[in-house]
Parts: structure tokens; C-alpha cells; sequence
């Protein structure tokens, strides 16, 4: 799924490695062992909101 949408969103490889790190952390909070597809689309999402935010502040 994360290499879905590196290819699809344009994602960094530095952003792919946030995603992970949000993916793992949505999972703890989950209280689940593994990231599951659930916590790897609410981290990207979440990429997407952040990205989308800084080009409407004119920061990208």
C-alpha cells in the first residue's frame, strides 16, 4: 500500500519513512502488533492532509 501511493502521491522517500513511523505509532495506540493496511491509509491520509495544508499556506 505505501508503495501504492509513494508512486501515486509523488512521496519522498524521506516521507515513505514518516508514514512508517506513523503507521507503527497508529498501530501501538491500536494496541496492535503489526501495522495493518487500516494503520498504513490512516498514516498516509494523514501525509496527505499535511502536504496539502503547507501548498495552501503557500509553504511547497
Amino acid at each position: 500500500m505505501l508503495n501504492e501511493a509513494q508512486e501515486k502521491l509523488g512521496f519522498s522517500p524521506r516521507a515513505a519513512s514518516l508514514c512508517m513511523k506513523v503507521a507503527r505509532t497508529v498501530a501501538d495506540m491500536s494496541e496492535k502488533f503489526c501495522i495493518d493496511e487500516e494503520c498504513m491509509q490512516e498514516a498516509v491520509d494523514f501525509r496527505k492532509a499535511e502536504g496539502n495544508a503547507l501548498t495552501d499556506m503557500g509553504m511547497l
